[in-house]
């Protein structure tokens, strides 16, 4: 009984440091300078292009871009960013292939599409808060630490 209890133990204490130590880079903030050269291109022009996604208009209201993600679609990089109205609208969210050198090309989904759909909507929704008021700077930052960890995702499968 006391080898079993110390095994359940050794296990348990196991998987909560593995989680700990997953948790640290996803949790990390990546910025700007984190970036290569190729990788700052990239968040620069998406910066550049921000008048494609900084606001939608819906029913005669301006809606600003509330949170920003990136993630892929196998090899395809994608860029959403979040706009905050009711969860009733259809037009919650802007999707954008980014090709290599960041430009932006508008992404929308079929019905066939339900998983890659799903999947675009959770990246907006747990996007990064950002605002139009914040700094050219924080603006990069958010933009970057989004990119980043994407990469760093996609590139660690």
């Amino acid at each position: 009984m006391k080898k079993f209890l110390l095994f359940s133990f050794i296990i348990a204490t196991l998987i909560i440091s593995g989680c700990s130590s997953s948790n640290k880079s996803a949790s990390k903030n990546y910025t700007y300078e984190n970036l290569d050269d190729g990788q700052k291109q990239i968040v620069d022009t998406v910066f550049d292009e921000y008048t494609k996604w900084k606001s939608v208009q819906d029913s005669g209201k301006t809606f600003f871009c509330s949170k920003v993600n990136f993630f892929y679609e196998g090899d395809k990089l994608v860029f959403v960013a979040n706009y905050n109205f009711s969860s009733s609208s259809a037009f919650e969210y802007a999707a954008f292939y980014v090709d290599n050198d960041g430009h932006l090309t508008s992404r929308t989904y079929d019905a066939y599409e339900d998983k890659l759909k799903a999947k675009a909507t959770g990246a907006a929704m747990s996007g990064l808060d950002f605002s139009k008021d914040d700094s050219t700077e924080t603006k990069k930052n958010t933009l970057s630490n989004a990119y980043y960890k994407a990469f760093l995702s996609h590139n660690s499968n």
